[in-house]
Order: C-alpha cells, then sequence, then structure tokens
C-alpha cells in the first residue's frame, strides 16, 4: 500500500525549522506595519476574523496582520504536515476566514496489509472518503463517526471478493468478507452438516473465486433382491438330438436389503447395505437334453422349405460365422428371444421351423424380406 505525504524531515529539526518560520513571518509584518499596530484605519477599527480548526471555529477581533500573526494570538500549533487557508503571509481582512487542518497519522490495515498514512481527515468517515473506498464494499473495525484524533489512530479494512455461488442449481455473485462461510451467509443460503461445501467453511475468499454448495440427503429403503438360480442337464433318449424340455423349473431366490442410500442435490451417489436376510433360497432347474438321433425326411415342406431353400440352401446345420445360422438364418438374439436354446444351427430342422413359424405369426414375412419378395411372399 502507497501511503500519502512526502517522507518527513528527522523530527525535532523540521518542528524547530517550522516554528523559527511563523515567528519570523510574525516579525516581518510587524516590522513593516502590517502588524497589530499598523496605522489609518487598522487603528480606528478592528478586524473580526474566524479561526476554523479542524472543523471548529472561534473568532479574534485585532487591527490587523497577517495570518501567521492571528494563528500565534490564539496559540495554534502547526505541524509540518498540517494545512492551513490563506496561506501565512496573507494579509487578514474584516470578515476572513482561517482554515487549519492538522496532519494525523494513521496506521492503516487493508486487507490484512499494514502502512502508515497521513491525513487530514477528522473522522473514520472522512478518511473512508479521501480513500475513495466504496462504503458499501467495504468492512471497517471502527465506527465511521469515530474521530480521529491528532496523535493518529489504528484503522481496519477489508474490501472483501466477489464470489460465485453455485447452490440449489443456480448459481449468483455475491459481495462478502472473510471466508467461504460468510460468502454463503451473503447468498442467503443455510446449510447442515452433512452438506458438502467445496472449497472448505474456513477457506478464505481470497483464495475461492468460486463456492459450491451440495445438498446431501440421506434415506434408509429396504428391497428384495433376486439370487439366481442354477441349471443342471440330463440326457434323455426321449428327445431327438438338439431337443430340449424343463423337467424342473428353476426358481429365484430372495434376499431382504436394508440398504442406505446418499443422495447428492437430488441424485443417487451411493448406497451402503446395513443388513441382509434370506427370504428364500433359489432352488436349481433341471433341464433334459435329447440324445436320440432324428429319422430322415423331417425337412420343412412347402412355403417353408421354399424359404429355407432361399435363405440357407436348405441347410439345417450352417453357420458360416456372420453372425446367421441354420435354415432360417436365426440371428442369436431373436433365436433365444423365441425360446430357442443353444445355437440355431445345432438344432433339428422341424425345431427351426417350428421357431420360424412363431417368428413369421409375431413379426410377419417381413423378417426375411428379399427371399419374401422373391417368393411373393411381400
Amino acid at each position: 500500500m502507497r501511503l500519502k505525504g512526502r517522507p518527513p524531515l528527522p523530527h525535532n529539526l523540521e518542528e524547530d525549522c517550522f516554528v523559527l518560520r511563523l515567528i519570523a513571518l510574525a516579525v516581518a509584518s510587524l516590522l513593516t506595519g502590517s502588524g497589530f499596530m499598523s496605522l489609518g484605519a487598522d487603528l480606528t477599527f478592528g478586524k473580526e476574523v474566524t479561526v476554523v480548526e479542524d472543523g471548529a471555529a472561534s473568532q479574534i477581533t485585532l487591527l490587523g496582520g497577517s495570518v501567521a500573526e492571528v494563528l500565534i494570538r490564539l496559540g495554534v500549533t502547526l505541524e509540518s504536515r498540517d494545512e492551513v487557508s490563506p496561506a501565512l503571509t496573507t494579509r487578514v481582512e474584516d470578515g476572513s476566514v482561517i482554515t487549519v487542518r492538522h496532519a494525523r497519522l494513521v496506521t492503516l490495515t487493508v486487507d490484512g496489509v499494514a502502512g502508515l498514512y497521513w491525513t487530514t481527515a477528522t473522522t473514520v468517515d472522512a478518511l473512508i472518503a479521501e480513500l475513495d473506498f466504496d462504503p458499501e464494499t467495504i468492512q471497517v473495525a471502527t465506527e465511521g463517526e469515530t474521530d480521529i484524533p491528532r496523535s493518529g489512530l489504528g484503522l481496519s479494512i477489508a474490501r472483501g471478493s466477489d464470489v460465485a455461488v453455485t447452490a440449489d442449481g443456480a448459481t449468483s455473485t455475491v459481495h462478502a468478507f472473510g471466508a467461504v462461510a460468510d460468502a454463503l451467509k451473503a447468498a442467503g443460503l443455510a446449510w447442515d452438516e452433512d452438506d458438502l461445501v467445496s472449497p472448505g467453511l474456513a477457506t478464505s475468499l481470497a483464495d475461492a473465486p468460486a463456492v459450491t454448495l451440495t445438498r446431501v440427503e440421506a434415506a434408509t429403503v429396504q428391497r428384495d433382491v433376486e439370487t439366481p438360480y442354477t441349471t443342471v442337464y440330463e440326457d434323455a433318449d426321449s428327445l431327438y438330438q438338439g431337443q430340449t424340455q424343463v423337467k424342473t423349473p428353476g426358481q429365484v431366490g430372495i434376499v431382504r436389503q436394508v440398504v442406505r442410500q446418499t443422495f447428492h442435490d437430488g441424485q443417487l451417489a451411493a448406497e451402503e447395505v446395513l443388513s441382509e436376510e434370506t427370504i428364500s433360497q433359489p432352488v436349481t432347474q433341471t433341464t433334459l437334453r435329447g440324445t436320440k438321433e432324428r429319422p430322415a425326411g423331417a425337412a420343412p415342406e412347402g412355403v417353408w422349405a421354399a424359404l429355407a431353400q432361399c435363405e440357407s440352401g436348405g441347410r439345417a446345420n450352417i453357420n458360416t460365422g456372420n453372425g446367421y445360422y441354420g435354415l432360417y438364418q436365426f440371428t442369436l438374439g431373436t433365436w433365444r428371444s423365441l425360446g430357442g436354446t443353444g445355437l440355431p444351427s445345432e438344432a433339428s430342422a422341424e425345431e427351426q421351423t417350428r421357431i420360424a413359424q412363431i417368428l413369421q405369426a409375431r413379426s410377419g414375412w417381413g423378417q426375411w424380406p428379399g427371399c419374401a419378395r422373391r417368393l411373393g411372399l411381400l
């Protein structure tokens, strides 16, 4: 912080020079006839002079003289940084007003940086105005009406910071002093110990141009979670190769959980399982898998035979590695969504035709667009 005023002379030398100069001015005015014993109208009519010293007015009536003589007559003591108007050598007239403003040394701390500042302001408010600070954007540790004595004063000023505060889905800019907690208060926000504040509440605003408040809420819920069952296979000579049949259906198990859920600004951020209780155990599924060889001549007939010939050349076991399988070139996802197991190319022609018929009944001939048009089905 730059300080106002010129560097002082060594104290004793400066004061002695100034006092000698003031005495010399008074003596000169007496010798030149401009002082108290001046001739003419000065002998007949006294001159009324007002002296305003740091805002306090006093009056004196005298026959004549200079500003310096008037101040000596009134016992006004001046220091080198004091301001006098008009100048000390000015001859006074009836009705003259002399203004004296004594300098004060203020130990001034602004945003934690201390320095010395000379001023003729007599109150803290006047000093703030002289420093050109906006009273609405600063904090002063001393009341504005406080007088600044001639012996000086210590004064602390905080200019604050403009801070972007984000909370509850909106961002606003506030002018605040101190720490992050003060910025939140300036924004009219309340928070609890669970909420997240970044940076921390005690962080100085000088290091926090932006502040984020995240609302944290917690809830405890109960839910049932399924435990999958396993499947075991049994060979069955009553089924053709490629055929399967569920012997014992499987059942999922149920585990009841008590869960603590944590939400950040309404969005689920974390879960913690507090307890678990098994309601039911999973039941293993048993599936029969055919081992009997199929008799010859089980290929599809009619329109289905024609469609199979178009799609795959009538080859039930075709798997060219392009993601399509069997007589009707099923994708694996379509095959399994219709109840097929294993690969389509591993199933019998009869099973492939059965599932193709289910697909056609649900979605039409458009499932085989090229061949269906060629066969006149579209």
